[in-house]
């Protein structure tokens, strides 16, 4: 009759349930990485790295800055009408999404079932980002490699310099790493070579002011700081020294850089 057949129906419904889901709610309880999610309360941020199979989670220091070998999944928690809701990002590298089903990563899902799959999913591929992720730092950085690249202060001759494109967004702004060489820029944008212990400003001939100004206040940000991992100040040089150090990095002619250069970020140690 219909009343057992809701019941036998209702019986399967369950079942289903509970192979599909208990399995990474159990799963979730059991990670350490999402610890810190079990107690939010109020308005936060919380980013991780997905390094094979286990989940790192970001320092707060290191927020913004995305290096493109992983998968980083981002959660934040916005107080709405007195009710804590979440936005689950997760960022994919360009040159990994060939590789990464439509669906969400093992590890989303499981941070997923954690908050009874109560979120808003937001796929993130490098070079597409949404406006939404990109406002939740000051300054957007992705670069290339891994995080062992990074600026080591004990070891600064094994820092490779980076050559980083800069865009204005608003009031953020954003660097992604393009390669060293002539051939990556051009007159219609400002770039920054981070060598480590200093960054230098290149402006395209037909660069926009407000980009040209821009750059300055995002040297000031925490991210950029940790990139380099020392305290960054404006300060202004000779043109012969800067060209000198572009010349050195990019290996060019010192007439293609000559009078480009609108101020050098030296790295106070």
């Amino acid at each position: 009759d219909v009343v057992s057949f809701k019941g036998i129906l209702t019986g399967v419904c369950e079942e289903l349930t509970a192979v599909n889901y208990c399995p990474l709610g159990e799963q979730a309880l059991l990670e350490p990485a999402w610890n810190p999610v079990k107690s939010i309360n109020k308005e936060e941020l919380l980013i991780w790295r997905i390094e094979g199979s286990e989940v790192k989670q970001v320092e707060d220091s290191e927020y913004g800055i995305f290096f493109d070998d992983a998968i980083y999944i981002l959660l934040k928690a916005a107080n709405k009408q007195r009710k804590i809701c979440y936005d689950l990002h997760f960022w994919i590298p360009h040159s990994m999404v060939k590789y990464i089903a439509a669906e969400p990563p093992a590890k989303v899902m499981e941070l997923s079932a954690l908050l009874h799959d109560r979120v808003i999913y937001h796929k993130e591929i490098e070079y597409f980002e949404s406006s939404i992720v990109k406002h939740y730092f000051k300054t957007f950085i992705v670069l290339h490699d891994g995080v062992d690249t990074a600026f080591n202060e004990n070891d600064p001759r094994a820092y490779k310099p980076r050559l980083l494109l800069f865009k204005l967004n608003r009031s953020r702004g954003e660097l992604r790493q393009v390669p060293a060489s002539k051939k990556a820029l051009n007159s219609h944008c400002v770039f920054v070579l981070d060598t480590g212990r200093e960054m230098l400003q290149w402006n395209g001939s037909s660069c926009s002011d407000e980009e040209r100004s821009a750059v300055g206040g995002t040297s000031q940000s925490p991210s950029l700081h940790k990139l380099s991992s020392l305290s960054c100040t404006a300060r202004s040089t000779r043109p012969i020294d800067k060209t000198r150090a572009m010349c050195a990095v990019l290996r060019e002619g010192a007439n293609f850089f000559h009078d480009r250069f609108l101020s050098c970020f030296h790295i106070n140690t």
